[in-house]
């Protein structure tokens, strides 16, 4: 059921940003991320990417960063 719901939201959000004129790639990329976000197994993996990607943006602007 649940793979069912992250298929058909990965399948709608591509459709929406396929309308707005996103480009292919960066669109395909999106729907993957939906889809491995709303599985229960890769969420403990899409959090800790996030927050790394926020803590390098952050140590770009000089914001000391002790904890993930």
């Amino acid at each position: 059921m649940v793979a069912v719901i992250a298929i058909s939201l990965g399948v709608i959000f591509f459709f929406i940003n396929f309308a707005y004129g996103a480009d292919i790639v960066s669109n395909l990329i999106f729907c993957i991320g939906i889809l491995v976000a709303n599985i229960p197994e890769g969420l403990q993996i899409t959090v800790t990417v996030c927050m790394a990607l926020t803590a390098k943006k952050m140590a770009a602007k000089s914001v000391l960063v002790k904890n993930l």
